[in-house]
């Protein structure tokens, strides 16, 4: 029986063990939405986004028809979560050319290009929370 990583966070999210094995966040600055959450499981690492919703404008210019039906919980602008393994994300590779890098958004945050080379080294340095601003700075709180 294979375990989908939707099935496992919300298993260790129902059970309270998720902020055990959290091992990093990142967060909007304006409301600490969760923008990304990195979780240390037995299974590997696990890696959730929460849902989001894009501006009427935002959203046609960062998404197509298809993609809108297929990852929206209205077929237009409220996106659902996505939960995955590390090893399925562009976050798994922070030595490859070009540079490696994944959108993580909240209703604050459009679109933050974390990059794998980041991600890396904010884990290597065992930082347990970034915020992010809406320009696209960011810092770490712990």
């Amino acid at each position: 029986m294979t375990t989908s990583p939707e099935d496992l966070y919300n298993a260790l999210l129902t059970t309270g063990r998720l902020p055990q094995l959290r091992r990093l966040t990142y967060r909007c600055d304006t409301n600490r939405c969760l923008l990304l959450d990195v979780v240390d499981t037995p299974l590997g690492v696990l890696l959730h986004q929460k849902r989001f919703k894009y501006s009427e404008v935002e959203n046609l210019a960062r998404s197509n028809a298809a993609g809108r039906e297929r990852n929206t919980f209205d077929g237009d602008r409220k996106w659902m979560p996505r939960t995955y393994f590390l090893q399925s994300s562009a976050l798994a590779y922070p030595d490859d050319r070009p540079a490696m890098s994944q959108d993580v958004s909240c209703d604050h945050v459009l679109a933050y290009q974390l990059t794998a080379s980041d991600f890396r080294d904010d884990w290597q340095a065992g930082r347990a929370e970034i915020r992010v601003r809406v320009d696209g700075s960011r810092y770490a709180v712990r």
